[in-house]
């Protein structure tokens, strides 16, 4: 299921509500997660923080030069004010796909995740994950709350387009797991039916819907943010 965040500081704006489409409003914090485009309301003077440019979609530019001047400093997307939700779809769907082919990075709540160290971070504590189980443990986390098979594992992680007679993922995983609890996360990914795995965001809350997300002024203090 595709998700979004809505990152203004009123209420879900029913222009943007993505979910009469099928997909899901995500809560917590706007964490640089590529399957999760950040749908931004045009505000005045408010600015945007660099580290969440390239996934956000900001709607209701009515200026072709507010649109540019955005596009140029790295937003994923811009839409004038009259569009359609079908548009914001295509458009967040795709700000995401381009987003997970670059992202250095992913966090979930304490948890960081290297692609250049191909390590993970607890609190800048590194987890020492071995190659296969970073690898393992990124795929599992491109899309947070979704079962990923033990075939498509096999695939994408080991290059094998068949299943093997070892038990080699369920190692791995096992070991990745036990790594994962002993630094306070263990129930980050769990097993699935079939012998697949999914990977649960440390800052996720199962118990209560998603809920929009408003931004905290103290996110808005530094002069490199880039202003509206």
């Amino acid at each position: 299921m595709r998700r979004f965040r809505w990152l203004g500081s009123d209420a879900l704006l029913p222009a943007a509500d993505l979910r009469r489409l099928g997909w899901q409003l995500a809560g917590g914090q706007p964490e640089t997660t590529p399957d999760c485009p950040l749908v931004t309301p045009r505000w005045a003077n408010r600015p945007l923080q660099p580290r969440w440019l390239r996934w956000q979609v900001v709607i209701g530019v009515g200026s072709v030069a507010d649109r540019v001047r955005l596009l140029t400093a790295g937003v994923g997307d811009v839409l004038a004010e009259n569009f359609t939700l079908e548009e914001l779809a295509a458009r967040a769907a795709r700000v995401a796909a381009q987003a997970r082919l670059i992202a250095p990075e992913l966090r979930f709540g304490p948890l960081r995740l290297d692609l250049v160290a191909r390590d993970g971070f607890v609190r800048r504590r590194a987890l020492g994950l071995k190659p296969r189980e970073f690898a393992l443990l990124w795929r599992l986390s491109e899309t947070p709350g979704v079962a990923v098979g033990k075939a498509e594992l096999l695939r994408e992680v080991w290059q094998l387009n068949h299943v093997p007679e070892t038990n080699t993922l369920a190692v791995h995983a096992h070991h990745l797991r036990t790594r994962l609890a002993l630094f306070g996360l263990p129930g980050a990914v769990q097993a699935a039916s079939g012998g697949g795995y999914i990977f649960v965001a440390p800052h996720a809350d199962a118990g209560h819907p998603a809920q929009p997300l408003a931004f905290d002024p103290e996110d808005f203090e530094s002069d490199e943010f880039i202003r509206h």
